[in-house]
């Protein structure tokens, strides 16, 4: 099993977790990790310490960011000193449920890089394949 924790700006993480829990059931082993307005960094890079360590029995942690270069994608790589960490950011629900799903028959590096193949074809300008299917 490896855990995921979802590194983000506002309650982001704890809605998008809350949202894939209604199409697919609880998710044990999956945190939010919440940056808010008046929270230090010390303060969420504690938090973050904290769930990788309750995490760290599994075969390892994926941690996600929703916006590469933000302040929870920059503090979230600092996990990568663990051996069995892999940050990854621009989170979206493709994501999220393909970790879920496919966590317990992969390897971490492998589980996340089809993590981010799916993330990537999950993303479609859907008004053009309209136009496509009327042509």
């Amino acid at each position: 099993m490896i855990g995921i924790i979802v590194a983000t700006h506002g309650r982001y993480g704890e809605e998008i977790i809350k949202s894939a829990e209604f199409i697919l059931g609880n998710i044990p082993w999956i945190e939010a990790c919440s940056l808010q307005r008046e929270q230090k960094a010390d303060q969420f890079i504690s938090l973050m310490n904290q769930m990788v360590k309750e995490m760290e029995e599994l075969n390892g942690v994926i941690i996600f960011s929703d916006l590469y270069g933000g302040t929870p994608s920059n503090l979230s790589m600092l996990e990568n000193k663990h051996s069995k960490v892999r940050t990854i950011s621009g989170l979206n629900m493709a994501m999220l449920i393909t970790c879920v799903m496919e966590r317990q028959t992969m390897e971490l590096d492998e589980l996340a890089n089809v993590v981010v193949k799916e993330g990537k074809e999950g993303i479609k300008l859907t008004s053009d394949l309209l136009k496509e299917e009327r042509a």
